[in-house]
């Protein structure tokens, strides 16, 4: 009896190691691997896929929408999702106007470290440069999970200038 849960309990810890191994080496369906730019868009513009895997830092580009129709009209949800050990690297590199999501869509940012979605350094403004302004009555959402937001805070002088007396 006792080998015998001896062997239920390896034969359990082999199937688990071998999904968790399985899950690494295996694409999902409707993903792709992108290590540029252009290989992002691209998935972005691909109506067959719903996940965008970045196993390292990626810089969007203008010239990475170059060969695609814009803007890229998305209409269903889509994750971007870092696979590094570590958080990956997003940059938007301020890309203006590329992409519409359609109305109650997703973008879903996981495991990265976004910068440089907008110029506006203010919180008042939430677009990302990316993206087109929605209809009026529209709503779609970017939902940044297990990640961080590099956001440049600009204060006015005046401001500053009181910050710098507290101290």
């Amino acid at each position: 009896m006792h080998q015998a849960a001896l062997l239920l309990g390896l034969l359990v810890l082999a199937v688990a190691a071998g999904t968790v191994n399985a899950g690494l080496a295996e694409q999902p369906p409707g993903s792709v691997v992108c290590h540029n730019g252009a290989q992002l868009a691209a998935a972005l513009a691909d109506p067959g896929v719903d996940t965008a895997l970045l196993p390292s830092d990626v810089v969007l580009r203008d010239d990475d929408w170059a060969t695609l129709r814009t803007p890229v009209a998305r209409d269903r949800n889509f994750t971007i999702l870092g696979t590094a050990q570590r958080l990956v690297t997003l940059d938007f590199n301020f890309v203006r106007r590329k992409m519409l999501m359609a109305n109650g869509t997703t973008l879903i940012l996981r495991r990265l470290v976004v910068m440089n979605e907008k110029t506006s350094g203010d919180f008042q403004a939430s677009e990302v440069e990316l993206f087109l302004p929605l209809p009026a009555g529209h709503r779609s959402l970017i939902w940044l999970d297990q990640g961080a937001l590099v956001t440049p805070i600009c204060l006015p002088i005046e401001e500053g200038r009181c910050v710098c007396k507290l101290k």
